[in-house]
C-alpha cells in the first residue's frame, strides 16, 4: 500500500497498541505516540497550540510522511484534518465500552496535568478545556466518548475510508487486516484484549 497512510483513531486506551503491535508484526512502518521525530520533540511544539488542530496536523507531518501508519494520541482528535491534507488516506477505530474506557483514562492519567497531546484529544470534546482529567466529571467523559464515535460515524458516512471495530471482538484484528488488505492477524493477546474491554486497568 505505498504512499496510503492508516491513522488509528481510536480514543486512547482503547486498545491503540495492540492495533500497532498488528501494524507491526504486517510488515509497516507504523508510529505509536508520535512525539519525537529524530531529535524535534513535536509534541513540545504543540504547547500552547492544543486547540488549533491545523497547526498540531502541521507539525506531525514529519511523522506522518515517514510512516505507514500512526497511532494514539493526539490522531484521534484529528480525524477530519488528516481525511482532508491526505485524501488516501484510510483510518482504523477500535471502541471501548464508555466505562470500562473511563476507568481505564482516570486510572493511567491520575490526578497529573493532562500532556499537550491528551489535551488535544480532551479539549476537542472538553470545551471548558481541563488542565487534569480529576476536573472533568464521568459525565463529561461519557459524553466526549459519545460524540467522538457518533462523530467518527457521521463524518465517514458517505466513504468507505472508516473501519470501526468492538475492543474485544475475537475477530477485531482480521477484520482492521481485511480492511487494509494485509495479511489476516489476531490482536497480539486475544485473552488481554477481552480482559482490557471489561477491566478497571489497561
Amino acid at each position: 500500500m505505498p504512499g496510503r497512510k492508516v491513522f488509528v483513531v481510536s480514543l486512547h486506551r482503547s486498545g491503540t497498541q495492540s492495533v500497532h503491535d498488528i501494524f507491526l508484526r504486517s510488515g509497516l512502518k507504523s508510529v505509536h505516540w508520535p512525539v519525537l521525530h529524530g531529535e524535534v520533540d513535536i509534541q513540545a511544539m504543540v504547547a500552547g497550540r492544543e486547540t488549533d488542530l491545523e497547526f498540531v496536523a502541521d507539525k506531525l507531518a514529519p511523522i506522518v510522511e515517514d510512516c505507514d501508519a500512526i497511532s494514539d494520541m493526539p490522531i484521534c482528535a484529528l480525524y477530519d484534518v488528516f481525511a482532508m491534507k491526505y485524501p488516501d488516506s484510510v483510518f482504523v477505530a477500535t471502541e471501548r465500552p464508555a466505562e470500562d474506557w473511563i476507568r481505564s483514562v482516570r486510572w493511567h492519567i491520575g490526578t497529573r496535568t493532562l500532556l499537550p497531546y491528551e489535551k488535544v484529544g480532551y479539549w476537542r470534546y472538553l470545551p471548558f478545556r481541563p488542565e487534569r482529567l480529576v476536573d472533568a466529571t464521568d459525565a463529561d467523559l461519557v459524553g466526549m466518548h459519545f460524540r467522538h464515535h457518533a462523530e467518527l460515524r457521521s463524518f465517514f458516512r458517505t466513504s468507505r475510508r472508516l473501519k470501526l471495530v468492538e475492543l474485544g471482538d475475537l475477530k477485531s484484528g482480521e477484520e482492521i487486516c481485511d480492511f487494509l488488505g494485509l495479511p489476516l492477524l489476531q490482536m497480539g493477546n486475544i485473552d488481554c484484549m477481552k480482559q482490557a474491554a471489561a477491566s478497571t486497568i489497561p
